[in-house]
């Protein structure tokens, strides 16, 4: 009888053990579960902010990308601008005669022809008449020449044209002969496309026609590679005296 009591006593002990076991495990299991969630919420906010900060870069990103792109776009500007800048300083140099020009043209050569009742001697024509040369040149440059010489002097749109005795004086440069004697022989030299030049010039009413033509003049012309010389500097401004 005392042997079954202390089977009783024995199974009892393991039945609460059991349970206090079972206990321990639902509890351990709760505070598992609990710790779980507490560590998934943990990550659910870190995440949220690392992602807040992602956007918070990305937005950062697209700003500076919209700067950039300002930029770029002020930038293009500013050297289109710059270009038309350069190309317009360029265009008054070679205008003003103080660059170096070169390239396809034409050369003009206009002979006075000797009058046939005194041996030796010219009309000197243009030396009297200038204004037919500086005609030819305002019709040469409708047809956009780069730049234009007289006798191998640079012509310019500050340049001056004059008769003075038996030459001309452009600038401050007598145009004679390689003799010295009086001016026979005119040679106009500029680059630009001969073919445009001749289209502006050689037509029936044109300078150069009315030249040929009509006073009798020897033109030759002959196309091909030019290079004109740049000026010193600019011709110095004349001062004419008012009339009274």
């Amino acid at each position: 009888m005392m042997k079954n009591k202390k089977w009783e006593l024995f199974f009892v002990a393991l039945v609460l053990t059991a349970l206090v076991v079972q206990g321990w495990t639902s509890r351990t299991a709760e505070n598992t579960e609990t710790d779980s969630e507490l560590e998934v919420q943990r990550l659910e906010v870190q995440i949220a902010d690392l992602q807040e900060q992602l956007d918070q870069l990305n937005q950062e990103i697209a700003d500076i990308d919209q700067e950039i792109e300002t930029e770029k776009f002020r930038i293009s500007m500013v050297d289109s601008e710059r270009e038309g800048l350069l190309d317009q300083i360029e265009a008054e140099e070679k205008a003003a005669g103080l660059r170096e020009v070169e390239g396809e043209g034409l050369t003009i050569r206009i002979t006075e022809p000797e009058r046939p009742y005194v041996q030796g001697e010219t009309t000197a024509f243009l030396v009297y008449n200038p204004e037919y040369i500086l005609s030819l040149i305002s019709e040469i440059n409708q047809a956009d020449v780069e730049g234009i010489a007289i006798n191998g002097i640079r012509f310019t749109n500050y340049s001056s044209l004059r008769g003075n005795q038996d030459c001309l004086l452009m600038d401050q440069n007598l145009l004679c002969d390689l003799d010295g004697s009086g001016l026979t022989t005119i040679t106009l030299t500029m680059v630009g496309s001969s073919e445009e030049i001749m289209e502006r010039i050689d037509f029936q009413g044109s300078t150069l026609g009315y030249l040929r033509d009509s006073i009798g003049l020897t033109i030759v012309l002959e196309s091909g590679q030019i290079r004109l010389p740049k000026v010193d500097r600019l011709p110095e401004p004349e001062y004419v005296e008012a009339l009274e």
